[in-house]
């Protein structure tokens, strides 16, 4: 995340802490959005109950692994939740890691139906295994089923990680076939029309407030070509 997002995000920011979640997951993906696996170490400051992760921490980082782990099957790469439902399986243990395992079972359109499961991380290396983790099941913690859908909105929305790389924008109007009514120039144009108006309309309620604070040799003029060079 952007570090100015990064400060007002729950998983980024907030549960992030040396007796938390120490580091990010470490997460790997198999194809264009069909599986994913994250592994996670969970500090004892997350408990419920003495030695017991809390339900709501793993109830949101399957919320957070399923829909992370369909975006890259929809049309253009971001969802919403529209349903998420989980069943306890055995408690949690603090301090120790867990993997997450998700797994896109179908998409239809702007919807993305997901499972996924949390687990007790196997150590060593007897439990490896060489096919799909998914078929690989440890000790079940949780499991989970989501549907996420992507919103109406999307296919306008140009994400400012896309509109920074060429890649992205041409990636963009080779799946829309143009920019369909909306070009960036216009958007950035539009932008600046709603500041100008901002400006002037806070400049007129300052001026009504304060009829003294005008300048004398010009007293209606606000130099708008300052604020939006």
């Amino acid at each position: 995340l952007p570090e100015a997002m990064r400060a007002h995000s729950l998983t980024a920011s907030t549960l992030i802490g040396d007796t938390k979640i120490p580091v990010p997951p470490l997460v790997f993906t198999k194809g264009h959005g069909e599986e994913l696996v994250a592994i996670s170490y969970l500090g004892g400051d997350l408990c419920g109950h003495v030695g017991i992760i809390h339900g709501g921490l793993l109830a949101t980082m399957l919320d957070e692994g399923l829909a992370r782990c369909c975006f890259a099957a929809l049309p253009n790469r971001v969802g919403v939740t529209a349903r998420l439902a989980l069943d306890y399986r055995r408690p949690c243990p603090s301090e120790g890691y867990v993997v997450l395992k998700a797994r896109t079972e179908r998409v239809e359109g702007r919807k993305a139906w997901v499972r996924g499961r949390v687990e007790v991380l196997k150590m060593g290396t007897e439990g490896a295994v060489r096919g799909s983790p998914w078929e690989d099941q440890g000790e079940v913690l949780v499991e989970a089923e989501g549907l996420f859908v992507e919103p109406k909105w999307a296919k306008w929305h140009i994400s400012r990680r896309d509109a920074d790389e060429e890649t992205g924008i041409e990636r963009y109007r080779k799946r829309e076939g143009g920019w369909c009514g909306w070009d960036l120039k216009h958007i950035l144009k539009r932008r600046q029309r709603e500041r100008i108006a901002w400006l002037r309309y806070t400049y007129q309620e300052s001026f009504q407030a304060d009829p003294q604070s005008q300048s004398k040799s010009n007293p209606r003029t606000l130099d708008l070509d300052y604020f939006t060079s």
